[in-house]
């Protein structure tokens, strides 16, 4: 329904002349997907209570018109553009700034003038902790990219719940996200992109490459991060199979209460004013008591489990993990009893977490999770039937796998939920600190057998030398620290510097400074082939010597957004109260 010639459809003893312009106001001040949809459930909401003989069949339908865009106001409009974020964030910006100026007090009262600052706009101030100072705070709130970055983060995610709350997110709609939501994820994508070709990352030898390069090279691009994780999964299956492990593919769902549409009939759900941040905190809520029941048991359980969603935007998870044979009952037992957690449903306990033995004459382990994998990175060596939903129904869009993984990752970003979390095994970080270094250790001949099996992407060899599996990371022989620099970052805060500590001795995996221009038009000077960006590591520091950790970390600030135009001027909305 197009809303807007909506008003137009009723006569002028349906709606006054005045009535018109108030319905019409108000479905212009959103954004026109959510528009047409409220134009929709108005004239359905009319038509169910004249059809019930209501002498005012209007009045429940411009209740609802006005509860939900009465609800959708805030200290920015539903439509508000990126341009209009990034002016009211440097307005916001500079008063928090005047306010805590006007203090005269020590840091905590400067910190409380700015907390009443942020929380009057909605947002969470920052709190101090292990890696952020007071001052840092302070200095936070009185960052304009501070402000946009959350304004973008809170408002997006408001506009896109009440884009769940009325139907806008299902297979039949937006897949995952709504459309509205989708498209404005790839504008900051598009956005973030152009920003990182025109800025330049010079080294202090005075090669210098595009952010976009850099990125191009790392885990950033898409193709890196899935083959990095296929690898990483393959090796956990070859070393549970040298400990005569067994592996188990687990599919965990969550009540239907925390499901906005029914995945049949497409009716809203009990669950439609419920975020998908609050479902995937139920499944964390339920995992962690999971660990915790696991550890008190003795049960060594480790892999990879992946959050995905569902076509209305619910996350489920999908677990791949390994066991000991004897103990396959037990596990199968813990995660039954907690994710059906108490429900005398018939359907909820067979859906609640479906445990399924994986056979290895029909298929191996990492052949099970790789179709999961795909999903939520770039798609690849998936077809059309990989895009089936939860109940094996086709979905209701013509997307292929690589759109609708664009759809996952769209949909992650915005409700910031961790698609991928490996369990029990050793973390990455000292995995791609030793692919850093490009030549052999000397004079410590286990940390070079780990650098080597890192090098030779052999992490089932790597994980061996690192103690297997369900060690904690305190224990095992090597792992990546940080040193504190005399400089200072953004927020006036020490920078760190990651190295290497392998089996009790340091080495200085980024030995070189990088500094970061801005440079629109592209302009390059002592331009060098990205082949050194190959490397991972430039110096002649990297070559496997112990070293004293250096300072002088690689500063890559990625811009989030390029400068906008100027703030247009909002249109004036009427209120009529008497019609309303």
């Amino acid at each position: 329904m197009n809303a807007t010639h909506y008003a137009a459809e009723f006569s002028p003893l349906e709606i006054p002349a005045e009535g018109r312009v108030w319905l019409r106001e108000l479905l212009n001040s959103q954004p026109v997907p959510i528009a047409n949809a409220l134009a929709e459930r108005h004239r359905r909401t009319y038509d169910a209570a004249r059809d019930k003989g209501q002498s005012n069949p209007m009045r429940p339908a411009n209740v609802g018109l006005r509860e939900f865009v009465e609800a959708s106001e805030g200290v920015l409009s539903a439509d508000a553009s990126d341009n209009e974020i990034r002016a009211f964030a440097a307005r916001r910006s500079h008063e928090c700034d005047h306010s805590m100026r006007r203090v005269n007090g020590d840091e905590m009262a400067t910190y409380a003038a700015g907390h009443g600052v942020v929380t009057r706009f909605g947002l969470v101030p920052p709190k101090p902790n292990h890696n952020r100072t007071l001052l840092g705070c302070i200095e936070r709130m009185r960052d304009e990219r501070w402000w946009r970055n959350q304004l973008h983060k809170i408002h997006g995610r408001k506009h896109e719940q009440q884009a769940r709350s009325i139907g806008l997110v299902h297979k039949r709609a937006g897949l995952y996200i709504s459309e509205y939501g989708f498209q404005r994820y790839i504008g900051r994508q598009n956005s973030n992109a152009r920003a990182l070709i025109d800025t330049i990352a010079v080294c202090e030898t005075g090669e210098e490459f595009s952010l976009a390069e850099i990125a191009d090279k790392g885990v950033s691009n898409p193709s890196i991060r899935r083959k990095e994780m296929m690898a990483r999964i393959a090796g956990i299956e070859r070393y549970a199979e040298s400990q005569g492990d067994v592996a188990l593919f687990a599919s965990i769902t969550t009540p239907p209460e925390l499901h906005a549409v029914h995945s049949k009939s497409l009716e809203p759900g009990d669950g439609q004013h419920v975020t998908p941040r609050e479902g995937q905190k139920w499944l964390m809520v339920q995992w962690r008591k999971i660990r915790a029941k696991l550890n008190r048991a003795s049960i060594n359980a480790y892999g990879l489990r992946v959050a995905e969603p569902h076509h209305d935007g619910t996350p489920h998870w999908h677990a791949l993990l390994f066991v000991d044979p004897t103990r396959v009952e037990s596990l199968r037992r813990i995660l039954t009893d907690y994710f059906v957690d108490g429900s005398t449903s018939p359907a909820r306990q067979k859906r609640a977490c479906d445990l399924k033995a994986i056979d290895p004459q029909r298929g191996s382990a990492t052949g099970y999770i790789a179709k999961y994998i795909s999903k939520g990175i770039d798609g690849h060596g998936l077809d059309y039937a990989a895009t089936l939903d939860s109940d094996g129904q086709q979905i209701g869009l013509e997307a292929d796998p690589k759109d609708a993984a664009q759809r996952v990752r769209a949909w992650a970003s915005q409700w910031g939920i961790r698609q991928f979390q490996f369990m029990g095994t050793p973390a990455i970080g000292p995995w791609r600190e030793l692919r850093r270094i490009r030549s052999q250790i000397a004079g410590n001949p286990k940390a070079e057998a780990l650098r080597k099996a890192a090098d030779e992407g052999d992490y089932a060899r790597y994980m061996e030398l690192m103690g297997g599996a369900a060690l904690k990371s305190s224990e095992r022989p090597a792992r990546v620290c940080y040193t504190t620099e005399a400089e200072r970052g953004r927020y006036g805060e020490a920078k760190q510097r990651a190295y290497l500590d392998a089996f009790g001795v340091t080495y200085t995996t980024r030995p070189v400074r990088w500094k970061i221009e801005y440079r629109p038009a592209g302009d390059r000077r002592n331009r060098n082939t990205t082949d050194q960006c190959d490397q991972n590591i430039t110096g002649s520091e990297a070559n496997g010597h112990p070293t004293e950790p250096v300072t002088g970390n690689i500063e890559l600030y990625f811009v989030n957004e390029l400068p906008g135009s100027k703030l247009a001027q909002r249109r004036s909305r009427e209120h009529l109260d008497s019609w309303k």
